[in-house]
């Protein structure tokens, strides 16, 4: 057979997003010398499988695990022979468990840098892996021996993603577009990795110390900061490459005279950057990050538990963004909040000084795991049995076949999506258009849609295309009120935003636009109760 592929990776669904891929992946492959290509789980095909030796399966979280017990048995059913590799955290948890139900052949435990490409040669020489560390087999069982060195962090390549053709497509594709900031939903490429596990030892967190010792047999590792400053110039001087990504904080975990080499270079790169939960940079130090890059995006952490004085972070994050202010250049800034009441009336109070500010909320890093594990064993409710269904035909093209056409129209979405918060509306009408052709009975998609027409001041089309989405949600309701004021149909307006008002009675923006509309018309005495309200929200907001 022609064009035969000795290591197939796929990057299995029910992620966050379909374009995290994550980063080790990309420096384990980079490191194998052979024929290797990259896909998505929706781009699989009969003849891909029947071509390849070996599937590489990613299992970081846990909520991929019951798309790669789907995928594995598909993929056993039309090759049986096909060798099946998973690694990964998760994997790393419960190895024992995937090898034992799933159709799995090697499950590699730990730090992979090592085992990984010594594995891959061993079977594509013939031989069975025995004399490889940390894999789990059905047969066999070898010492977890291996623990990643600084020296084996700093020699991987995170960059290179050419072995990976649609990847290296739509981050083409995004970096054109993509001026500074994060978008999670359409990747976070490339990555810089600093360091794996963490100095603290928080109980919420899963890269406390005595989890790594446990599951690596190590602690916290750290790449050279020549490796880093190599990783920084070779983007810096990348053919489509516009951004870099650090959601590792170096600055708080490593000491001053390493992160002061990182900062001794000029980058032609911009930067997003996640401070770490706890400390906070002082000033010099984010001027030194914003001399060093084209243009800086940061990202902080406000509330509990990782702030527990939210007056004392309030007055640091106020600090910060007034300095950024009088510094006159483009800089980002995103809070990530959570907690209390107080802590997000402290971030309203925030946004409403700085109106660039984006505000985001990290309940999401909390979700609950869906399958309980005691003693290695799995109640009757777990996460892995999540998937019953059985294959009706043999085709792996068979079950994929509306995957790709559900990853292709999230692409599409997230593009425009991307277009719209960047204001560019004739191209963010382009990418939602394709969204919708593919899916035309997505609510989302048609209030994107008419979000694009409204900034190109198209409010009659905005206003039909908001109809098709749900009218349950606020921003929907006040979206609408919003089109019929601009067109002067002032009556209709006002009704939208009662709708909206019903749905969140403490919403100021509310309250002003009902001013604004009753002012318009002429009715004095409603337009001054709609004031009173508005200036009894700002109070509370202040009062804090």
């Amino acid at each position: 057979m022609e064009n035969k592929i000795d290591v197939l990776y796929v990057h299995p669904g029910r992620h966050a997003s379909d374009y995290n891929i994550p980063v080790g992946l990309i420096g384990l492959m980079n490191s194998i010398d052979c024929t290797k290509i990259g896909k998505m789980y929706y781009e699989i095909t009969d003849g891909i499988i029947l071509k390849s030796k070996i599937i590489v399966m990613d299992c970081h979280w846990y909520f991929s695990l019951s798309e790669i017990e789907r995928l594995s048995s598909i993929f056993k059913k039309i090759k049986k022979d096909i060798i099946i590799i998973i690694g990964g955290h998760t994997a790393t948890i419960f190895a024992k468990y995937i090898i034992d139900r799933f159709k799995v052949d090697f499950v590699i435990k730990g730090d992979a840098e090592i085992p990984f490409p010594l594995l891959i040669k061993e079977l594509l020489g013939g031989r069975n892996g025995r004399h490889v560390p940390n894999i789990v087999n059905k047969k066999f069982v070898t010492p977890q021996s291996y623990s990643l060195t600084s020296k084996d962090f700093s020699d991987c390549d995170y960059i290179n993603i050419d072995w990976f053709p649609l990847l290296e497509l739509r981050m083409k594709k995004v970096h054109r577009l993509i001026e500074f900031g994060c978008n999670e939903q359409l990747g976070i490429y490339p990555l810089i990795p600093i360091y794996k596990g963490c100095k603290y030892n928080c109980e919420f967190c899963y890269t406390k110390q005595t989890s790594h010792i446990r599951l690596y047999k190590r602690g916290f590792i750290l790449r050279t900061a020549e490796s880093i400053i190599k990783d920084l110039l070779l983007c810096s001087h990348h053919k489509y490459i516009r951004q870099v990504y650090m959601v590792a904080d170096f600055i708080n975990l490593t000491k001053e005279s390493f992160y002061k080499k990182i900062l001794s270079q000029k980058y032609n790169v911009n930067l997003y950057y996640e401070f770490e939960h706890f400390n906070s940079p002082d000033l010099p130090i984010l001027t030194k990050m914003i001399s060093c890059f084209r243009k800086c995006y940061f990202a902080f952490v406000f509330g509990e538990p990782f702030n527990n004085n939210p007056k004392i972070r309030f007055n640091y994050l106020s600090k910060v963004l007034d300095y950024f202010e009088s510094l006159n250049k483009e800089i980002g800034v995103k809070i990530y909040y959570g907690g209390s009441n107080r802590t997000m009336r402290y971030c309203r109070e925030l946004q409403l000084r700085h109106k660039e500010l984006t505000l985001s909320s990290y309940k999401q890093w909390f979700r609950p795991v869906p399958f309980i594990c005691k003693n290695n064993n799995i109640n009757k409710i777990s996460y892995f049995s999540f998937w019953k269904k059985k294959a009706n035909k043999d085709s792996a093209f068979y079950f994929l076949a509306q995957s790709l056409k559900d990853g292709e129209y999230r692409f599409q979405l997230l593009m425009g999506k991307l277009c719209l918060d960047q204001k560019k509306y004739h191209r963010a009408v382009h990418y939602i258009r394709k969204a919708l052709n593919l899916n035309p009975h997505k609510s989302i998609a048609h209030f994107y849609l008419a979000k694009a027409y409204f900034g190109l001041n198209q409010y009659r089309e905005a206003i039909r295309n908001v109809k098709k989405a749900d009218y349950k949600e606020i921003d929907i309701r006040f979206f609408l009120g919003s089109c019929y004021e601009k067109i002067k149909q002032f009556n209709k307006a006002i009704k939208e935003y009662r709708e909206a008002e019903n749905i969140d009675k403490k919403n100021p923006k509310i309250n002003l636009s009902l001013f604004n509309c009753y002012t318009s018309i002429n009715r004095k005495k409603q337009a001054n109760k709609e004031l009173e309200k508005l200036n009894n929200k700002i109070r509370n907001i202040k009062d804090i």
